[in-house]
């Protein structure tokens, strides 16, 4: 079982009589090299009986009825059941909250009855609720003599024990987000409250179910808290195929310790699973290969496969987060410990660039950073913008004072750019009928299984909307393919170029050419190293594959790309269209000559010039941003022309505001 969740023991002695309680775990495991109860009590787990105004909110609700409609103590205090020699949930929620001693009638008009929740309810017996403390998590036999197992088991309110009679017992679980998914997730029984014609079950599957029954599902009725289910629907939560074939394709004839420890490694366990080192009582890197992957006569063939699929534990919530204290930090399968991340760049940079591994060829945390080619200038298309900004956005808003339904639930856990679901004809407020929490009813809900490209039926919100408003998901589409498409066309040619660069230098001894060869292929491979098609730096990616081509023009022909005339007088589609405030728009001119570049509206009118100048030949671009150049202009079809001599070429643009 994962030794991240168990303590270490080397230094805690049985002390008879004393209570397991966390106040027990701080003996050993507060300060130094374990001091996982210190930082437990900064975290968020350490204090949740702060939702009395929560309960406040619950006007009219017993005890009774508020464990029937979301019950608080099997999420926020379980352990609150063995209290006061032992409760109910509903006997623990009237212990731990106060109620009302009086009938009356609460400033909205609502009734309350005495027993019942009020406006006035608030915190009680503060030094008695457990929070979320280590026998929440961890199996725990309080009549043992001796040190308890602490294998991970989520400690549940929600039934009886059979054998001792009282409420709650231990429910164990095989890997870690199993148990995080219990209360991050709707993987709890109290969390599996359902549409009436689904016959229970946690989100992950209501929703799949959903898909296939759009005119009869309702809306999830369950916990709205969801990181756990958005994860399943990732990428993240199915790294073994993957990984296998990697093994089954590049690897053939290879053993385990050649891909960590040989001349040419690629240590699939450090970023597909790192955390698979904790399993079957703990394991090597090595080892780890071995036991969820195939091999015969000890090497991997084209016929590999992953094994022991129940154990694998994919990239899960352990990998990103140390349970104890709640930060963002990495697990390193080599070290075994959690390494704390100054950021979440940081910690995506560990696999999706060359941040733990140096020589991989993931490299889109390198490719946003804007640094790194040989010769090419350092730039960032997105300058400020994180990883978590696009791909965990949790306040994209799909109508006004509204939150996106599935970012806002798994708080950005799909990791999706193009998220289903979530225009204003899916509210509740439209949908009487409906009496659960969210909006429901939308066919194919999370149905993109984490590729984000908005397959299907239902609505659809981008998080790019979050910093660019005029931006729907059906532009934010546009724009991503028109980027992936330009990048593909330049990255074939760049593949054709660096290619004839290599047979053209082939037995050669030109040091000068041959270091001007590396450097285009260095830069070809980094600009592939990005992993979403050229969208997360489009400019930089751009600028590696033009100097690739150059170099490699400059060794077959002796001409860069910057000495190459311009065959063709060409005005190009401004990108981004739509656009807000600003776009680019290129040319090129095939000889010298005066050049204007103006903008007009659809009548005809002139409303800024942004080219009026005498040029030579070659290839431009420049920007026009509303606001600068001209202001003023409301969301329209606007024109842009070029002219050179006899040459003009026009093309329409769109500013979406």
């Amino acid at each position: 079982m994962r030794r991240f969740y168990l303590f270490s023991f080397c230094c805690c002695l049985f002390i008879p009589g004393l209570l397991y309680s966390q106040n027990r775990c701080a003996l050993c495991h507060s300060g130094g090299v374990d001091n996982n109860y210190t930082t437990w009590l900064l975290t968020n787990h350490a204090n949740t009986q702060k939702n009395a105004p929560e309960l406040a909110g619950d006007i009219g609700h017993s005890p009774v009825e508020q464990i029937a409609d979301e019950d608080c103590i099997s999420c926020h205090g379980p352990k609150s059941v063995s209290a006061n020699g032992g409760m109910t949930e509903a006997e623990a929620l009237g212990y731990f909250y106060t109620t009302a001693t009086e009938s009356g009638i609460a400033p909205n008009g609502k009734p309350y009855d005495v027993g019942d929740f009020y406006p006035g309810t608030v915190n009680q017996h503060q030094s008695e609720w457990p929070n979320i403390n280590c026998q929440t998590c961890h199996d725990y036999d309080t009549t043992a003599t001796s040190m308890p197992s602490l294998k991970l088991a989520l400690f549940d309110s929600h039934y009886i024990n059979p054998v001792t009679g009282k409420q709650g017992v231990e429910k164990p679980v095989n890997l870690p987000h199993e148990l995080c998914g219990q209360c991050h997730g709707s993987l709890h029984p109290a969390n599996q409250l359902t549409d009436d014609t689904f016959l229970g079950g946690n989100y992950y599957e209501w929703s799949k179910w959903a898909a296939q029954n759009p005119t009869t599902a309702g809306n999830w009725k369950g916990t709205n808290h969801l990181d756990e289910d958005g994860w399943k629907f990732s990428k993240h939560s199915n790294t073994q195929d993957d990984a296998a074939v990697e093994l089954s394709e590049a690897r053939v004839g290879q053993t385990p310790d050649d891909l960590i420890n040989g001349s040419d490694p690629e240590n699939c366990i450090g970023c597909h699973a790192p955390t698979a080192v904790e399993t079957n009582g703990g394991m090597s890197e090595v080892d780890a290969l071995n036991y969820f992957f195939t091999t015969t006569d000890g090497k991997f063939t084209a016929n590999t496969i992953g094994k022991n699929t129940s154990e694998w534990p994919n990239v899960d919530c352990v990998s990103c987060h140390d349970p104890h204290n709640g930060q963002l930090s990495y697990y390193n399968s080599a070290t075994k410990k959690h390494v704390p991340m100054s950021s979440s760049d940081e910690l995506c940079g560990q696999c999706h660039g060359n941040l733990r591994f140096p020589a991989t060829d993931h490299l889109s945390y390198n490719i946003i950073q804007g640094t790194g080619g040989m010769g090419v200038q350092d730039q960032k298309t997105m300058p400020g913008a994180t990883c978590v900004n696009c791909h965990m956005a949790e306040d994209i808003t799909t109508w006004p004072g509204e939150h996106h339904f599935n970012q806002y639930m798994t708080h950005g856990h799909t990791w999706q750019v193009i998220v289903n679901g979530g225009d204003k004809s899916h509210h509740p407020e439209n949908h009487p009928e409906w009496t659960g929490w969210s909006m429901g009813a939308i066919a194919g809900d999370m149905a993109d299984h984490g590729d984000g490209a908005g397959n299907g039926d239902a609505p659809h919100v981008a998080s790019c909307t979050t910093c660019h408003s005029y931006m729907n998901a059906d532009v934010v589409r546009l724009n991503v393919k028109s980027m992936q498409d330009e990048f593909a066309k330049l990255d074939s040619i760049a593949n054709l170029k660096v290619a004839d660069a290599e047979n053209f230098l082939t037995g050669s001894s030109d040091s000068v050419k041959i270091h001007m060869l590396q450097e285009a292929q260095f830069n070809l491979a980094f600009a592939e190293g990005d992993e979403s098609g050229g969208v997360h730096n489009p400019k930089y990616t751009k600028a590696l594959l033009n100097d690739a081509i150059s170099k490699a023009n400059l060794i077959v022909t002796g001409v860069s790309n910057d000495m190459i005339r311009p065959l063709v007088f060409n005005l190009s589609q401004n990108y981004p269209n739509p656009f807000n405030p600003s776009t680019e728009i290129n040319f090129t001119i095939p000889h010298n000559g005066y050049v204007t570049l103006k903008i007009y509206d659809l009548l005809g009118r002139e409303l800024a010039v942004l080219v009026n100048e005498y040029k030579n030949e070659g290839i431009y671009s420049v920007d026009f941003n509303d606001g600068i150049n001209v202001k003023g202009l409301s969301s329209g079809v606007y024109i842009y022309q070029l002219k050179e001599d006899k040459f003009i070429q026009t093309k329409k643009m769109v500013l979406l505001k």
